[in-house]
């Protein structure tokens, strides 16, 4: 339905710190899980890799992806930790945006008009960023993951 449309877009909203904390990526085993932390980080950097890859395969397209770190902000995330990370997370999060603003970065990617020949990139404080982490744009990577989700949910590749 999305190709049929004039124009689309799919937006993956991951996580600022997704690369720096995610530890090893485990294609072969996505469902592995060591810490929240660091199971949630490798799971925004997923979305980052996927939504390269997507861009690349929908390139003869009207569809546009794009993947958007739409700041910190005061959100639920923490509640399952310990309560010394909770109580510090509390006030780390005071000095942080509101969902409500946050928001705009993802209302950005998908209501600006001039993004068109961005597709696949990942977006930051409303631009793209143009010092992606290399793990972030990484075309094997990004290949193997593609084929592992497409394994996974049995469709051809």
């Amino acid at each position: 339905l999305l190709e049929k449309s004039q124009s689309a877009r799919i937006i993956h909203v991951t996580t600022g710190f997704a690369v720096k904390y995610a530890g090893g990526l485990k294609i072969n085993h996505l469902n592995h899980f060591d810490t929240s932390v660091k199971t949630y980080c490798r799971s925004k950097l997923y979305l980052r890799l996927f939504n390269y890859e997507l861009a690349k395969r929908l390139a003869n397209s009207n569809v546009d992806t794009f993947s958007v770190h739409p700041g910190d902000c005061y959100t639920n995330l923490f509640t399952d930790m310990s309560a010394l990370f909770k109580f510090f997370t509390r006030i780390w999060m005071l000095s942080q945006r509101s969902v409500k603003k946050a928001s705009e970065a993802i209302i950005h990617c998908i209501d600006a008009d001039d993004l068109q020949q961005l597709s696949g990139k990942h977006f930051e404080n409303l631009k793209p960023t143009h010092h992606d982490a290399p793990i972030g744009t990484n075309s094997r990577l990004s290949e193997d993951l593609w084929n592992k989700s497409m394994e996974i949910v049995k469709l051809p590749y």
